[in-house]
């Protein structure tokens, strides 16, 4: 049964700001959907650059929409394979922009909706979940959100923290004058948060994105966390400097510009390991770049920005813990840019400090600082729970 429907016309829809980074018309090259008889399905759309997009979900008719700017349909209709309850999908093409409509036979909401950029364009997924009451709810992951539901208690899930140990398998990361190794030293420490956490609050589950000694590329690690479906992540690291006189713990939320350069330096480091595996994740691209102006000023962004005061105020009440001058500093992280996640990176302390490496060497000095974390965590899922 063909069920792609070009739409001459339309009327009666509603205009919102779209605004586009590619200079190119971008084509939709692939729509896949994962485990369509789940209650909670995924559906991914391949596109050949990263744009910006608005996703909303209908109840009356039930329906899906996607807007993005102009648009080519670039999918082999012969390969699209749409489980039964998608029963056609209709495309208006516009000049300036193109709407992308699911026609369902039963209610979906969206859970989250997100775009990955990576080398070859940007996946943007949609992870629904079968209506069981009225919802109106339209995401914008690089614009502010409108109308978007943020009753906790209608969520059924227990809040998920995505822990993310840096570097491992192949990449060591930062070494320290003792041997120790920055990827084993954040592994252990992600372990013992997790305990932490989770024997604090048994709703808030914790997974990690590695648990051994495996390298995972940064995109994949962006990834992982929307396959939980992440309420926050958190990436663990402890790298080294140019200065070896610096020492201390620090934090840090994604910005384009970073606010130091220290902090620079400490970015280019990280983002050079996404390059491991051949992935091109560029720092000047024009398309990232303006998505990331967008994101700066969007709810995740706010969400982490207020996380990392949390975790500062947590960590300047431990005394075995040193703290770098303003801890919280900000830089275009690779692995910090999930558009709907709230994310920071964490340093431990620096490898290139022997004082550092020595201290954290000492397992009790890394649980200690894995406790002032963990409640911070808490602290931050109670913030939200009450702002809700």
């Amino acid at each position: 049964m063909q069920r792609i429907i070009w739409v001459l016309a339309m009327i009666g829809v509603v205009i919102f700001p779209l605004v586009s980074h590619a200079a190119d018309t971008v084509s939709m090259t692939d729509v896949r959907v994962e485990a369509p008889t789940s209650p909670t399905p995924k559906i991914h759309f391949d596109l050949s650059a990263p744009v910006l997009f608005q996703a909303t979900s209908q109840r009356s008719p039930a329906t899906i929409t996607l807007r993005f700017p102009a648009m080519t349909w670039g999918v082999d209709d012969a390969d699209l394979a749409l489980p039964a309850w998608i029963d056609k999908i209709a495309i208006n093409p516009a000049v300036n922009d193109t709407t992308l409509t699911l026609h369902l036979t039963r209610t979906f909401g969206i859970r989250q909706a997100f775009g990955l950029p990576g080398q070859d364009g940007m996946r943007l997924t949609l992870h629904l979940a079968r209506d069981e009451g009225d919802f109106d709810i339209s995401h914008g992951p690089y614009q502010t959100h409108q109308n978007r539901v943020q009753d906790t208690s209608r969520i059924p899930n227990p809040f998920i923290v995505v822990l993310d140990p840096g570097h491992g398998g192949r990449d060591p990361g930062a070494v320290g004058q003792n041997g120790l190794r920055e990827k084993d030293v954040v592994l252990s420490a992600a372990k013992k948060l997790k305990n932490k956490i989770e024997s604090i609050n048994s709703n808030i589950k914790v997974h990690l994105t590695r648990e051994d000694d495996v390298f995972i590329p940064l995109y994949q690690r962006i990834a992982i966390a929307h396959d939980y479906g992440a309420d926050l992540f958190l990436s663990l690291h402890a790298d080294s400097l140019t200065d070896s006189r610096i020492r201390g713990a620090s934090i840090y939320t994604l910005s384009e510009t970073a606010t130091d350069p220290q902090t620079a330096e400490l970015a280019m480091r990280e983002n050079r390991a996404g390059l491991m595996d051949g992935l091109n994740l560029p720092t000047q691209d024009t398309n990232i770049a303006g998505m990331l102006v967008d994101l700066a000023y969007s709810e995740t962004v706010q969400k982490a920005e207020m996380k990392a005061a949390i975790l500062e105020s947590h960590l300047r009440r431990n005394d075995t813990v040193r703290l770098l001058p303003g801890p919280h500093r900000k830089a275009a992280f690779a692995v910090l840019r999930a558009p709907d996640i709230p994310s920071l990176l964490i340093e431990i302390g620096f490898m290139s400090n022997p004082q550092e490496a020595e201290w954290m060497s000492n397992p009790d000095n890394l649980s200690s600082m894995m406790t002032s974390i963990a409640a911070a965590v808490e602290a931050y899922r109670t913030r939200l729970a009450q702002a809700n």
